[in-house]
C-alpha cells in the first residue's frame, strides 16, 4: 500500500545536514529517511520491538539508520559520534557492535579495499623486485577494518605453504582513531596480492 507523507522541509534539511548527506543524494536519502521513520514507528506501535533502556533504543535506531542510509560505509566511531551526537566511548562500542553484526560483509569489503591499496603500489613493488631491492618498504594508510583484515591475511601467508619471497613483518608507524599507517615490505605487498587472488578462486 502506498501512502504519501508530508514532512516539514526544514526538519528534513536539518536531518540531511546532521547526517552529512552529500549533494546529489538528497532526494534518495529523503525517501529512505521517510520510509525508515515510518518503519521504526510501526515497530513500536505493533510491539515488534521493545527495549529495557534508552541505550537499547539508541543502539537499535543507530544500527537501522546505518544499515539503510549508509550500507556501504564501514562502521566508524568518529562518524557515529558526529552524526548522532553520541559520547565517543558509546560511538566506539556501537561501531564494534555493527562490525560484529555484519562481519562477513565487512571483511569482504575490507579485503577489496586492501587489494585496491596494494594494487596501487604493485608496479613499484615489482620494479623493486626486478632490481633486487627486496628491502624496499612502502607506507600505507589503512582504515582500522582494513588493517585488521591485513593482519589476518599476513598471518595466513606467513603460516601457510612456503612463500617464494620473504615476508618481513610490517611495522605500525602511527595509529589515530580509525586510521593505521603501516610500513610494509614490497615482497609482502606482492605476496598478499597473490594470496587474495588464490583465495578468490578457492572453492
Amino acid at each position: 500500500m502506498r501512502i504519501t507523507i508530508d514532512v516539514d522541509d526544514d526538519r528534513l534539511g536539518k536531518a540531511l545536514k546532521r547526517l552529512h548527506i552529500p549533494k546529489g543524494k538528497e532526494d534518495e536519502v529523503k525517501k529512505a529517511l521517510a520510509a525508515l521513520s515510518t518503519d521504526l514507528y510501526f515497530e513500536w506501535l505493533l510491539n515488534e520491538q521493545r527495549f529495557d533502556s534508552i541505550s537499547q533504543v539508541t543502539e537499535h535506531w543507530v544500527a537501522k539508520t546505518e544499515e539503510i542510509l549508509f550500507p556501504n560505509d564501514p562502521p566508524n566511531p568518529t562518524k557515529l559520534y558526529d552524526r548522532y551526537s553520541l559520547p565517543l566511548p558509546r560511538a566506539r562500542y556501537l561501531a564494534r557492535m555493527l562490525m560484529a553484526r555484519s562481519a562477513a560483509r565487512w571483511r569482504k569489503g575490507a579485503r577489496l579495499e586492501l587489494l585496491a591499496k596494494f594494487k596501487a603500489i604493485e608496479s613499484d613493488a615489482r620494479a623493486a623486485e626486478k632490481t633486487d631491492h627486496l628491502d624496499q618498504n612502502f607506507d600505507c594508510i589503512l582504515t582500522k577494518p582494513v588493517y585488521d583484515e591485513f593482519q589476518v591475511l599476513y598471518e595466513i601467508a606467513r603460516t601457510g605453504p612456503p612463500q617464494p619471497r620473504p615476508l618481513t613483518p610490517p611495522k605500525v608507524i602511527s595509529s589515530f582513531l580509525q586510521e593505521v599507517t603501516i610500513r610494509v615490505n614490497g615482497q609482502v605487498i606482492l605476496g598478499i596480492i597473490e594470496l587474495i587472488d588464490r583465495l578468490k578462486d578457492a572453492p
